[in-house]
């Protein structure tokens, strides 16, 4: 700014200076050149700049003036903020932020979703102490251990499980997120913190709900203890209904809840399925026909079926031939009957139902233990098609839309079902899908 101000002051006396001697020089400049013609002539041009030369050197000087005060405001530093940013905690399912107290641990939690991927919608955080911090965005979850940062999308998230006094949060693709704690009433609380996240994850109903004073932190209890061990037994929902009059239906929706928890649905993915020449109807006619004559509570079966469906569609369609499938299974673990009410194609060739044990195609109705399949294709990609494949479904359980893009799927339980994945393999050409149907209204009370 100060060499701005002395350069303008130099410019403006430059200019008077310049103009008062120029009515002297210039009459006896064009004198010499020009004779008495060219000493008016320097008249003329010495009064023209004693008038125009101070103006100029005005001017001059007022630039001199603002360029040094913009040069002093460029080379200043721009100053980090003191402190984090307030973290504004986004209540799960609600459309505001809450204001809350300034917390300098909470500020950094929101902090590190910032820098990671810039998820603004900032849900909570847990303190695992030790300078260990799991963080929830709407959208991922940031594990910080030691020197290590571990990013998942909720959606890449089946559950979270208990198991040795660790939190286990289970990927679809892996390698899973393990959380070493301390003691049973710090696992609790972890787990009782993810437990109000669980419908952002792919699979809820594996989430075993706390009892009554389970999510309270504390003292190590026999009660939390009861609790971990029911957790790594991982005991359906369903399980210690003592109080309740028992049902033909409860008795067969507990053998299969009880099943399916000691079952892993893709394992069958591993297995390589014999290639077969067929045409597309005899491929679907295929699944159809042994689908049905599997026992219910079978998931080795069915998991195998749903795995040799979509591989010899694959194999059968390469090339120019090429055409996107999925397989969903549906699977009734809930003493409540399922209506299918609708099933539309938003992008897709064709589509099918088939019946396995306990559904009824006639009414497309799901009953308890019961399974059905949504096998969807698409046309073979080209200028005027994509080749994708974008199913609706519309049940009493859920709302949910199946794709071949990953990003594109959405599952929506309602009312009192709680729905999720039990499975979810995407590829470029094939996908399968495994959903299991949960009623919350039967969750049991220990």
């Amino acid at each position: 700014v100060l060499e701005g101000f002395a350069q303008g002051g130099k410019n403006i006396a430059g200019g008077f200076v310049e103009g008062a001697t120029g009515i002297f020089k210039n009459p006896v400049k064009g004198a010499k050149n020009d004779g008495i013609g060219g000493f008016f002539k320097g008249v003329g041009h010495g009064v023209v700049g004693a008038i125009v030369k101070p103006v100029v050197g005005a001017s001059d000087g007022v630039v001199s003036v603002l360029q040094g005060i913009s040069n002093e405001s460029d080379s200043s530093v721009a100053r980090k903020p003191i402190r984090f940013r307030r973290a504004l905690e986004s209540s799960f399912g609600a459309d505001s932020a809450i204001l809350v107290p300034f917390s300098f641990e909470a500020a950094q939690a929101q902090n590190l979703l910032l820098i990671l991927g810039k998820d603004i919608e900032y849900l909570g955080y847990i303190d695992l102490g030790e300078g260990s911090v799991l963080v929830m965005g709407m959208k991922k979850v940031v594990y910080k251990f030691q020197a290590k940062t571990v990013v998942k999308l909720w959606k890449e998230i089946s559950h979270a499980s208990v198991d040795d006094g660790k939190v286990t949060i289970e990927t679809y693709d892996g390698p899973n997120m393990d959380i070493s704690i301390g003691n049973s009433a710090e696992v609790i609380a972890v787990y009782s913190k993810l437990l109000e996240y669980k419908e952002l994850m792919g699979n809820p109903t594996r989430m075993v709900p706390l009892s009554d004073g389970e999510s309270v932190g504390g003292k190590e209890s026999s009660k939390g203890k009861g609790f971990l061990r029911k957790l790594s037994r991982k005991s359906s929902a369903f399980s210690g209904e003592k109080d309740r009059k028992t049902s033909a239906m409860q008795i067969l929706t507990t053998t299969v809840v009880n099943s399916l928890e000691s079952y892993t649905f893709g394992q069958a993915n591993a297995v390589k399925v014999r290639h077969a020449s067929l045409r597309e109807s005899d491929i679907i006619a295929r699944t159809e026909d042994k689908l049905p004559k599997v026992k219910v509570g079978d998931w080795k079966g069915i998991d195998e079926l749903a795995w040799e469906l979509v591989s010899l569609w694959d194999s059968n369609h390469t090339v120019f031939n090429a055409k996107r499938c999925l397989a969903v299974v549906f699977v009734n673990a809930c003493p409540a009957t399922v209506q299918i009410n609708q099933t539309y194609k938003q992008d897709a060739l064709g589509w099918r139902l088939l019946a396995g044990p306990q559904f009824d195609p006639a009414s497309n109705q799901l009953m308890p233990g019961g399974v059905v399949m949504l096998f969807a294709w698409g046309y073979t990609p080209g200028i005027l098609k994509r080749g994708t494949v974008e199913i609706k479904v519309e049940s009493t359980a859920f709302s949910a839309l199946f794709a071949s893009d990953r990003s594109k799927l959405k599952l929506q339980s309602r009312g009192a079902f709680s729905c999720g994945f039990a499975e979810e393999t995407v590829t470029e050409w094939y996908s399968k899908h495994v959903i299991v149907i949960k009623g919350t209204q039967y969750l049991s009370n220990e």
